[in-house]
């Protein structure tokens, strides 16, 4: 389940992947985010998992819920640099998501 201590953000979602598949479709990943203070970081694993990605806090510019065919609980995380797409498993941590980054 998603934990939210002092600000700090925890769980797992499925986001969306840059890479691409077969016929030009995107891959859909299971992957742990945590948001501390500074940075909302990605990895394969709550423990010992491989760091796959980390976004600054301060470049996001703005984080919205957008309709999805794969999820009622998308987020779209806008950053200067590009749009990250990720979805929890429920409505409650989708909402609690969106609180976290936007403070």
């Amino acid at each position: 389940p998603v934990g939210q201590v002092k600000g700090v953000m925890e769980g797992y979602c499925v986001k969306r992947g840059g890479g691409t598949r077969c016929f030009g479709r995107k891959s859909w990943l299971r992957r742990y985010f945590l948001l501390d203070g500074t940075h909302l970081i990605y990895s394969t694993a709550e423990v010992g998992g491989e760091i796959k990605g980390k976004v600054r806090r301060s470049d996001i510019v703005k984080c919205r819920v957008v309709k999805s065919h794969r999820s009622p609980n998308m987020i779209c995380i806008v950053t200067k640099h590009r749009k990250l797409y990720m979805y929890p498993d429920t409505l409650e941590e989708r909402d609690a998501w969106l609180t976290a980054l936007s403070s």
